[in-house]
C-alpha cells in the first residue's frame, strides 16, 4: 500500500493542515478529497483495517 500526497500550487502538504491523498494498493486506488491531516490519518487507518 502507498499513500500519495497531491502536490501542486493550490495544495501543498508542507506547512499546511490539509492534504489531498490517493491510497494505492495492488488492486485498487482511492482518492480522498482535501481533508484535515487528522481525518486523512483516520481514513488510512480505516482502509488498513479493511484489508
Amino acid at each position: 500500500m502507498v499513500v500519495a500526497n497531491l502536490t501542486n500550487d493550490n495544495n501543498t502538504p508542507f506547512n499546511n493542515d490539509n492534504n489531498t491523498v490517493t491510497i494505492i494498493t495492488k488492486n485498487k486506488s482511492t482518492s480522498l478529497p482535501l481533508l484535515p491531516k487528522a481525518e486523512v490519518a483516520d481514513h488510512i487507518l480505516d482502509y488498513i483495517g479493511g484489508l
